[in-house]
């Protein structure tokens, strides 16, 4: 995964000139979709020859975009939650009125030159001096809050006169306030004077005496010395890990947001607890030229490949392990089919975008064999990611073939069910699963997709213990704890197609090779041959034994019962007294005859015992009394099958009624 960061990263800055001034341009973030209807830049302009601010929009958009963030550099926050905040676009205005200018001018910070010097002109005209001589309310990390812009001096008349605002911050003790005050003057001013409110502003950024600060040259080499050139200060010369050259190496990767190389805060985890230099450096080393590779791979990766799938951010990276010519020209094509290719298999919508555009990608195509998938899922959290998943070395046939068996999965379900939600796309999986509000539930529920992207077995019992919760959860309503959805339906309906999708999935994992499940191999020709056609060729197709053919068979009668009593219910309050025969915690065998006996009188109290049921109600006791002393399922599996059957016997019975039948 590293590699293919590192030639993404290798095909970015192959041809530039001079990286100090070209780099900070391929760093650009991608901005937040905005929580309304439009999202904006603001442009805070300020004059210093006379004192004044003007506010003035910089861009409206609906959708973000890089080119937005490239206008204004937008290269995101630094990375340490504690980290100086230096960014002359950034996404909260209180560090630009605040600790932004005073950050740069600092002696370590930005060069002498044009810029510097506009930096202090504007310094000593618009900021004033919270603290005093004595008072340790900024002493040291806290010198942040210390200065601050004077709004009342740039013509902001709302805004509280500097002596006063020193005064309160002094008496209260809270360095933060005279920061809070200000800006909130200055939000007050924006949605005065531009009619936008702060939650739309998704950047604010800075011109001064009409410059666009965040452009100049100098801004854009002060963006490379704090990424790349601070992290080789009194570096020593050692082995690349990456490349293997002997060069000057540096062991701080803190900049890297998905590239969790190893720990690098806590001493303990530095080879012979040596700390930053001997013992990081002897972890993990890496060279200036990988080192910008990386940062330039890595945001390529986080802006062009980053998708979403189980509630998480996942990154699509390659390993390439023969070269596929990927150079700055056809990088984006790549970055194209490679989420195409993801996306295939992850919703259908991006299934159909992947096949308008398949003739866009005939040389990737050929190179498949060329390279390997990486699926990297985190969160965000603050200025950095947190890695849930990490799925590695995923061959493009491994795509290929999840796409070929759902093809035969939904085919075989249009032909028993008709049209219906039964595609088995990797976002849709989810919801099979009882994944409950929290990180823990979904972390679980990645181990499936690991398991789909490498081939490594699931265990039937497994899946058919959380497909019962699932259906519990729709039977009783209670979705609170989850993150499915009420229906818009009914919940029956919502469970019987549940139902119907994870009979589809364990089928789906069967062509898979991919189920680990018990099943006898008795062959049952005999037993079933006078079933209904279409009722017995399910049977066969899914691959029941005895034991579940016999629970499929006893809940296809509780649906018809349930039918029944459906129809003769009052209103729109549907109900079906006979599913409260059926214990959602699971039935044991003892259970599953008593059901057995009662359905029957069931089928005759509401006149469903006609020659058809009498013959399924034969051919599932049959099966049940031959099966009885060597049954082999678990009483979750009961309830799983007799739920199956019954959602078969209740789609067949809407599906007839849409029908006209």
């Amino acid at each position: 995964m590293i590699r293919g960061i590192k030639a993404i990263g290798e095909a970015i800055i192959e041809d530039m000139e001079d990286p100090r001034l070209d780099l900070a341009r391929f760093l650009i973030e991608d901005l937040s979709k905005p929580r309304g209807e439009k999202g904006y830049v603001v442009i805070l302009k300020i004059n210093t020859d006379r004192p004044s601010l003007s506010l003035d929009i910089g861009s409206e958009f609906s959708e973000p975009s890089l080119e937005i963030g490239a206008k204004f550099l937008w290269v995101g926050k630094p990375t340490g939650a504690n980290d100086d905040q230096d960014r002359l676009t950034t996404d909260k205005v209180e560090y630009l009125i605040s600790q932004t200018i005073p950050n740069l001018i600092r002696e370590d910070r930005l060069e002498g030159g044009e810029l510097r010097s506009l930096l202090e002109k504007t310094f000593h005209t618009i900021f004033f001096d919270l603290g005093d001589g004595e008072s340790s309310l900024f002493k040291g990390q806290h010198r942040r809050y210390r200065y601050i812009w004077d709004l009342k001096g740039l013509g902001i008349e709302d805004a509280p006169e500097p002596k006063e605002l020193k005064e309160i911050v002094q008496e209260s003790g809270d360095r933060k306030r005279g920061v809070k005050e200000v800006a909130k003057v200055l939000k007050n001013e924006i949605k005065s004077q531009l009619d936008i409110k702060p939650d739309d502003i998704s950047l604010y950024t800075l011109e001064i005496d009409g410059e666009l600060v965040a452009q100049h040259p100098d801004y854009r080499k002060y963006i490379f010395k704090r990424l790349v050139d601070d992290r080789f200060v009194n570096a020593e010369e050692g082995i690349c890990h990456i490349c293997g050259g002997k060069k000057v190496v540096t062991w701080n990767t803190k900049q890297f947001k998905l590239l969790k190389f190893y720990i690098t805060d806590k001493i303990g985890f530095s080879s012979g607890l040596k700390g930053e230099r001997g013992g990081f450096l002897s972890t993990y080393r890496i060279c200036k030229d990988c080192y910008m590779a990386l940062l330039a791979g890595e945001n390529f990766v986080g802006n062009r490949l980053k998708s979403n799938l189980v509630l998480s951010d996942v990154y699509v990276i390659p390993s390439f392990h023969m070269d596929v010519g990927l150079n700055k020209d056809n990088l984006e094509v790549w970055a194209d089919y490679l989420q195409g290719s993801f996306g295939k298999v992850s919703s259908v919508d991006m299934w159909r975008k992947f096949q308008k555009e398949f003739k866009n990608y005939s040389e990737m195509e050929k190179n498949k064999s060329y390279f390997m998938f990486n699926f990297l899922f985190a969160s965000r959290q603050q200025a950095a990611a947190k890695i849930s998943k990490l799925i590695q070395d995923v061959p493009p046939s491994r795509l290929d073939l999840l796409m070929e068996e759902e093809g035969k999965i939904f085919e075989l379900a249009e032909r028993f069910f008709g049209e219906g939600p039964w595609s088995l796309k990797l976002n849709s999986i989810l919801y099979l699963f009882p994944v409950r509000k929290g990180a823990q539930s979904v972390r679980e529920v990645l181990e499936v997709y690991d398991a789909l992207f490498t081939g490594k077995p699931l265990s039937g019992a497994f899946l058919r213990r959380n497909f019962i919760e699932v259906a519990r959860m729709y039977h009783h309503e209670s979705f609170g704890a989850y993150i499915h959805r009420p229906p818009s339906d009914s919940a029956d309906i919502a469970m019987i197609r549940f139902l119907i999708q994870s009979q589809l999935f364990l089928k789906y994992l069967e062509g898979l090779g991919m189920l680990n499940d018990k099943r006898r191999d008795e062959p049952m020709s005999g037993i079933i041959q006078d079933l209904e056609p279409e009722l017995k060729e399910y049977l066969s197709e899914m691959g029941f034994d005895g034991p579940r053919s016999s629970l499929f068979l006893l809940g296809y009668l509780v649906g018809q019962v349930g039918n029944a009593q459906a129809s003769i219910s009052r209103g729109g309050n549907v109900k079906k007294p006979i599913l409260n025969k059926i214990n959602f915690m699971g039935m044991p065998f003892s259970k599953i005859m008593r059901l057995s006996n009662e359905i029957f009188e069931k089928l005759e109290q509401y006149g469903k015992l006609d020659g058809f049921n009498e013959v399924i109600f034969s051919v599932m006791k049959e099966l049940m009394d031959r099966y009885k002393d060597k049954w082999g399922l678990t009483p979750q599996d009961n309830v799983y099958y007799i739920l199956s059957g019954y959602a078969y016997a209740t789609r067949k019975a809407i599906t007839h009624k849409k029908e006209g039948g």
